[in-house]
């Protein structure tokens, strides 16, 4: 049988975004060691790249993006992993096999 269980809010501190990610990608590794997948719901553009990250050792993977903007920007603001730039640092991912983008609009 499949179930879905909450895992929890992983805390994160304002103004930590290293710190913050490496929070993020250690919880999605803790949820890939037992029998269960993550699943990412909600968050803002910083937290996919981290969620992702997770995943290296368990790829290929690919990605369903739902969203209205297609998040390829290099960096904002000397930031790379924040906003309107997470699908460009999942195609970096080597273990990032594909994606599909649903709902874009120009």
């Amino acid at each position: 049988p499949i179930c879905c269980v909450d895992a929890g809010d992983i805390l994160t501190i304002m103004h930590d975004n290293a710190g913050n990610r490496a929070r993020i990608e250690a919880k999605t590794r803790e949820i890939l060691s037992s029998p269960a997948v993550p699943i990412l719901l909600g968050g803002d553009d910083s937290v996919v790249s981290p969620f992702l990250a997770g995943f290296a050792d368990h790829g290929p993977v690919w990605i369903l993006q739902i969203d209205a903007h297609i998040d390829w920007r290099d960096e904002v603001h000397g930031e790379r992993y924040g906003y309107s730039s997470p699908m460009r640092r999942a195609s970096e991912m080597a273990h990032v096999a594909g994606m599909v983008q649903v709902g874009l609009r120009s």
